[in-house]
């Protein structure tokens, strides 16, 4: 018979190999099932420890990732890999965010190449659906780019045009991390929506222009060798003097070595236009447009200079060509259809005319139909041909030219074609900066104003035998340099009258 020592003893020996027991059956179950469960049982055991452990594996793998996305050396790959794309010269981005599905960064902007087409570029506010599964992929395939601000200074060129672009320089690898290293030349994308973008292109006066503060969709194409759709939403669109001319809609389509410009919707002032046409790309881009506007200001027509002679509405069809890689720039003829909606005043020959004849009608000129031509070019106007009606009793013809003065002139008086007085928006040295050569002739109804008969309205004034007595006004020399002796004469003529 045991004592009671030697059952305790043993009491506890079974305990102590009880409690190893169930330990080693614990940590043997974390690994596998109970072996007396069914099949079944079992099996279903094995595949939730797999998913336990694998969803571990998994949201480490998510957390080191996320964290190699918001690191520099992401950001300085990413910003290679575009640069690369875009032949940046150089570039700087700043680190990616993560967030739910969707990765962002702040800032991207690059000094494009030689073979660049652009000189500065900056982007703001980039984000995207992050590509899942394909982020290890070189191929990224992406639903939609987005960008929050962008602006683009195209490329210039040499000034007087662009030599063939040589090849581009080798690069040396580009570095990739984490297993991420997509190829950003096959990159997919249904869209690229940017919220407010803007294009500059030319340096000088006859080929400046932008688009500022317009909405863009960029849609790749279907196929490899189809055309790139921009479409245009709302912003500006400026080139040369024209100013404010409003983009309701512009749908712009690149491919096959040339921009078109298709379906569009502008807004000048009170009146609308319509822009078509397309550019020719390379070295030497080759632009040729058509402008169409109706019931347009006349003051957006011509340089603010000259917005104190004219004044009303009108109707203009312009053709514009040239290159904005060249010097000369763009050129532009454009014909400007008046009907009943212009005037032409500040003319202080006009005004002299006025008293001679007894009247008002000439101090503010209506302009009620007929046209003016004009061709433009590397810093001077050419108008070719003015024919215009004003009211029944004149008509206003001639052709002269107006050209970029060279050097800075004194200030003199006011010509006989000037202001009385400067306008606020052109000053006396500003008007100085352009020089007149031409003719203008200004036919009168001799039975309207029965003064022309007069020895005093004779003098200046030639009858054509048809009922119409016509006044010639050379017009010759900078502003302050035009004569106001055919004001002085008439005024004088007039003095006799009274």
């Amino acid at each position: 018979m045991q004592s009671e020592e030697e059952r305790t003893f043993n009491e506890a020996m079974n305990e102590w190999a009880a409690k190893q027991s169930f330990l080693h059956n614990s940590k043997n179950r974390l690994i596998h099932p109970d072996p007396s469960l069914p099949l079944p049982f079992r099996l279903l055991g094995y595949g939730l420890r797999l998913a336990f452990f694998g969803a571990i594996f998994f949201l480490a793998g998510l957390f080191l990732l996320k964290k190699y996305v918001g690191s520099k050396g992401f950001a300085d790959m990413m910003s290679e890999k575009i640069g690369a794309l875009i032949d940046a010269e150089s570039y700087e981005g700043s680190r990616y965010r993560w967030k739910g599905a969707r990765a962002s960064t702040k800032l991207f902007s690059a000094q494009g190449s030689e073979q660049a087409f652009f000189k500065e570029l900056e982007a703001t506010g980039i984000a995207f659906e992050m590509p899942k599964n394909l982020l290890f992929n070189k191929t990224w395939d992406l639903e939609k780019l987005e960008v929050g601000q962008l602006d683009v200074t195209l490329r210039v060129g040499q000034a007087t045009g662009l030599s063939a672009a040589a090849p581009a320089a080798e690069r040396a690898p580009l570095t990739a991390g984490f297993g991420i290293n997509p190829d950003l030349e096959r990159l997919r994308f249904a869209h690229l929506q940017v919220k407010e973008a803007a294009f500059r292109w030319g340096v000088t006066k006859t080929n400046q222009g932008s688009v500022t503060g317009s909405g863009l969709v960029v849609t790749p194409p279907e196929a490899e060798a189809g055309a790139w759709t921009l479409d245009f939403a709302g912003g500006r669109l400026r080139q040369n003097w024209w100013r404010d001319l409003q983009i309701d809609s512009l749908r712009v389509e690149v491919g096959d070595g040339r921009i078109a410009f298709k379906d569009s919707a502008l807004r000048l002032g009170s009146g609308t236009g319509s822009l078509r046409g397309d550019i020719t790309l390379g070295a030497i881009p080759d632009v040729s447009l058509q402008l169409n506007l109706q019931e347009v200001p006349v003051t957006s027509l011509i340089p603010a200079e000259f917005g104190t002679y004219l004044a009303g509405t009108a109707n203009a069809s312009i053709g514009i060509e040239g290159s904005p890689n060249t010097r000369a720039g763009f050129g532009s003829r454009s014909i400007v259809e008046f009907a009943n909606e212009g005037t032409l005043l500040n003319i202080p020959a006009f005004e002299a005319i006025s008293r001679l004849l007894d009247t008002i009608r000439f101090r503010v000129l209506p302009l009620t139909g007929g046209t003016v031509t004009f061709e433009t070019g590397e810093r001077r106007w050419n108008v070719s041909k003015v024919d215009i009606q004003c009211g029944n009793f004149a008509q206003l013809r001639g052709a002269f030219t107006v050209s970029e003065a060279d050097r800075k002139r004194p200030v003199a008086p006011i010509s006989a074609l000037a202001p009385a007085s400067p306008p606020s928006s052109a000053t006396v040295s500003e008007l100085e900066r352009w020089e007149f050569s031409g003719e203008l002739s200004l036919g009168i109804d001799e039975a309207t104003f029965p003064r022309l008969s007069q020895p005093e309205a004779a003098q200046f004034f030639t009858s054509d035998g048809r009922g119409t007595s016509w006044i010639a006004i050379t017009i010759d020399g900078t502003v302050d340099e035009l004569t106001n002796d055919l004001a002085d004469q008439i005024i004088a003529a007039a003095n006799k009258l009274e």
